[in-house]
C-alpha cells in the first residue's frame, strides 16, 4: 500500500511559522490562565485520595474541617 501525500507547497499551515500573538505574553509570564482567575464566590475542591489501593472508606468525619471558615460543604460529588 503506497500513500501519496501532496506537495509542501499545497499545504497553507504545516512548515510555516504562524504569527504567535500570544507568544510574547506566555514566555514572559503576563499570559493570564483559567487558573490564575479568581471569581467571587469562586469555590474549589481538593481530592484526597486513599493510601491504600483498593480500600473501600466506609467514613469520613468532616466535623473539624466544617468547623473552619470557608469551608463549604456538600454531599453531592
Amino acid at each position: 500500500m503506497t500513500i501519496n501525500f501532496d506537495s509542501k507547497k499545497n499545504y497553507k499551515v504545516i512548515g510555516t511559522n504562524p504569527i504567535r500573538h500570544d507568544g510574547y505574553d506566555k514566555v514572559t509570564g503576563r499570559a493570564i490562565y483559567g487558573a490564575d482567575v479568581k471569581l467571587p464566590g469562586l469555590i474549589w475542591g481538593e481530592v484526597l485520595r486513599s493510601p491504600y489501593a483498593h480500600a473501600r472508606i466506609k467514613s469520613i468525619d468532616t466535623s473539624e474541617a466544617e468547623k473552619m471558615d470557608g469551608v463549604f460543604f456538600s454531599n453531592y460529588i
